[in-house]
């Protein structure tokens, strides 16, 4: 039981770790900067003028969050594994108990 409680959990942190990857855009690299466009309006010319600034923002790249969900996906699936396993041996062992016990 505890096997299929991990690899949800697992499983759960991969899906968090995709969609906080698409949502902060889905891009490749990650980015510490964003880059930020205000526009105003000179005064003594009349012409509008663009001012770039670059402000600290985190966006998480694809090459931080396929590796670590591909490993917690990994690591879900060997938990469901173990719990498959652990079920399907588990009755046939308590089954040769009871027999052993019934003859005694």
């Amino acid at each position: 039981m505890i096997w299929k409680i991990l690899a949800g959990v697992w499983l759960s942190i991969a899906i968090a770790i995709m969609s906080t990857w698409l949502a902060h855009g889905s891009h490749i690299f990650t980015k510490d900067k964003v880059q930020v466009v205000t526009k105003r309006l000179n005064p003594t010319f009349g012409v509008e003028e663009e001012i770039i600034e670059w402000q600290p923002q985190f966006r998480l790249g694809l090459e931080y969050a396929a590796p670590s969900a591909v490993l917690c996906v990994i690591v879900g699936i060997i938990c469901l594994r173990i719990a498959c396993r652990t079920t399907q041996t588990l009755p046939s062992n308590l089954k040769n108990q009871t027999k052993t016990t019934s003859r005694i």
